[in-house]
């Protein structure tokens, strides 16, 4: 762990600083990157009128609690405005940016695991990107002691802080949904995600996909958008990439079988999605994250 200025930074992010702040960063084990969530960087901000952050990438989810204030939101998917007493997640594998409008007070945490887009995909089915609970402590207490325990210096096993970052995303996904939040078709989308994710390796098409919520392709569009924020499919484009970086990332599968996995009968149609998307071919990005 590293304390205020720990220089997480780097050239790929764009800062206009303003206030105070303090973070700190955390680096799992090769075991807890196998099997754990874990936190990675966690820190609360006190940011004055203009502080940005924006980002092509970087490579985890982002949970932020907003204390006060007022933060405008834009990612690849969706433009919002986050309030005090509001949470925002966001994929930061995809582009984001966020920047404060008045003075603003938040506290926030990096994190990733095996399972952090399962929880990801399953809280912006049900609440979207930006959402209040009515029992938020259940989901700050986690979050606090998170920080307070990277502040302190004090020693806890990657257990207990796989068990803290879990009781934070499994109370986002449990909690009941109130007003402000997506409506009841939200379940029918979650549904329609989990199956995505399971089936990869085959067609997905439209058609069938709708007819599992028992609506139109077209309101099927719409309500998937709504909950998502992507069209059914850039989601599953994307879910198929991102399958496909995971396996180059943790697997000795041939390219071949991981583009089968994912979903592309043709090899040249994967590598050139991949390159696409990610900006470089699958060969070389195996390489690079091996």
């Amino acid at each position: 762990m590293t304390g205020e200025g720990g220089g997480f930074l780097d050239s790929a992010e764009k800062h206009i600083w303003g206030g105070s702040f303090d973070y700190y960063t955390y680096t799992p084990s090769l075991n807890a990157k196998k099997v754990l969530l874990y936190p990675l960087e966690t820190g609360f901000f006190h940011m004055l009128d203009g502080h940005c952050t924006e980002r092509d990438t970087y490579p985890s989810f982002q949970i932020m609690y907003l204390k006060s204030g007022e933060l405008t939101l834009r990612t690849n998917a969706m433009q919002g405005v986050a309030h005090g007493g509001q949470f925002v997640l966001l994929d930061c594998y995809q582009y984001h940016r966020y920047q404060s409008v008045g003075p603003t007070e938040m506290l926030w945490m990096h994190f990733d695991g095996q399972a952090a887009r399962f929880y990801y995909q399953q809280i912006i089915a049900k609440r979207g990107p930006i959402f209040a609970l009515e029992q938020d402590e259940k989901a700050l207490h986690p979050l606090k002691t998170i920080y307070n325990i990277f502040r302190s210096g004090t020693y806890l096993s990657e257990t207990m802080l796989a068990k803290y970052v879990t009781d934070i995303l499994t109370w986002f996904v449990d909690a009941p949904v109130g007003q402000g939040d997506v409506d009841r078709s939200s379940h029918d989308i979650q549904m329609v995600m989990t199956y995505i994710a399971n089936h990869l390796d085959e067609p997905l098409d439209l058609h069938q996909l709708a007819a599992m919520t028992g609506l139109g392709e077209r309101s099927f569009i719409r309500v998937f958008k709504k909950a998502t924020g992507y069209t059914p499919h850039a989601y599953v484009m994307d879910a198929r990439i991102n399958s496909a970086r995971s396996m180059l990332s943790n697997s000795s599968k041939p390219v071949e079988q991981i583009a089968l996995n994912c979903g592309y009968s043709k090899l040249s149609v994967f590598c050139s999605a991949f390159k696409s998307k990610v900006g470089m071919s699958p060969m070389e990005y195996r390489r690079r994250t091996l």
